[in-house]
């Protein structure tokens, strides 16, 4: 049976999670859709550019990456910078490997299906997997780059913002409400969770998914039993979490952070942390975050989870 709960977000809020000030580490003239926290150096996209700021000494390098960049995607070569990016040719979209040694391209991707939604890397497969707006998802072998090799297409009838790869499975989300698992080695589809409206962000811990509407509902469902808890933010919605110890900590679409209680999906505390719609959150050991806004900034701040 479904078990409801409202979060007042005005009502009493534990104290268990403490939050000192945010810094903001970046400020830019645009949103920056995507972040890579590298010890003390951070790696962003703006536009059409890669920017990698050394955070001690305030020095800053760019690489140019053509298109309108989307997200950064890691593999096994520290020296790589891989990005992901729309073109401004329509339909088209691209996936390039930057070598930092050689301070250029090593090698291009061209998409002519449609414009990029999401993409994911399996480096130990050597294959890249991107989500599409013309509803399908493609399997890309880059192990012989600069010749790539699409090896696998999902049809969708929808569209799928939010891709992860765990256990030799892909799992991906759909407009409609589903989730679903496709296995990588013998291309079988399986509908996991069936809702009914979409979804904004998701993870999947053991058999346990936690999943994010753009109503404001956020789910923990037992894939096991169907059973099924929830809880409501009000005039607001979740669009990016992450897990992070016991808690799910949430970037919202008004730019406050809630840290929510994994196990009872209580609200622990919310945070003004950025005045738009934050688009990432990462963290350093589960005490140090780092968040990306429609604000044009990044912004570092701490918890104190214990």
């Amino acid at each position: 049976m479904k078990k409801f709960k409202l979060i007042f977000l005005f009502g009493l809020i534990a104290t268990i999670a403490f939050s000192q000030e945010s810094e903001t580490v970046i400020k830019t003239d645009f949103g920056i859709r995507d972040f890579i926290v590298q010890k003390d150096s951070i790696i962003y996209i703006k536009k059409r550019n890669a920017y990698l700021k050394d955070i001690k000494t305030k020095t800053t390098k760019d690489y140019f990456i053509g298109g309108y960049g989307l997200k950064f995607l890691q593999d096994n070569k520290p020296n790589t910078i891989i990005t992901v990016s729309n073109e401004l040719v329509n339909n088209v979209s691209s996936v390039r490997f930057y070598d930092k040694k050689k301070d250029r391209f090593e090698s291009v991707f061209y998409n002519d299906e449609g414009k990029i939604i999401d993409a994911v890397i399996l480096p130990e497969l050597n294959l890249f997997i991107l989500s599409l707006i013309s509803e399908k998802i493609i399997i890309v072998n880059y192990s012989k780059k600069p010749k790539f090799l699409k090896i696998a297409e999902i049809s969708l009838n929808t569209f799928s913002r939010k891709m992860v790869y765990e256990e030799g499975a892909l799992l991906y989300c759909t407009d409609k409400g589903k989730v679903y698992k496709y296995n990588i080695n013998n291309y079988q589809n399986e509908l996991i969770y069936d809702g009914n409206e979409l979804i904004t962000d998701f993870f999947i811990d053991g058999e346990t998914i936690f999943l994010s509407t753009n109503s404001g509902i956020l789910k923990k469902v037992n894939i096991e039993t169907n059973k099924e808890e929830q809880t409501k933010i009000s005039d607001n919605f979740i669009n990016t979490f992450i897990n992070s110890k016991e808690n799910l900590v949430c970037g919202s679409w008004n730019g406050d952070i809630y840290i929510i209680n994994k196990k009872d999906l209580k609200l622990k505390q919310k945070l003004s942390i950025h005045k738009r719609s934050v688009l990432k959150i990462e963290t350093q050991d589960d005490s140090i975050f780092y968040s990306s806004s429609l604000d044009k900034t990044i912004k570092k701040w701490y918890l104190n989870q214990n």
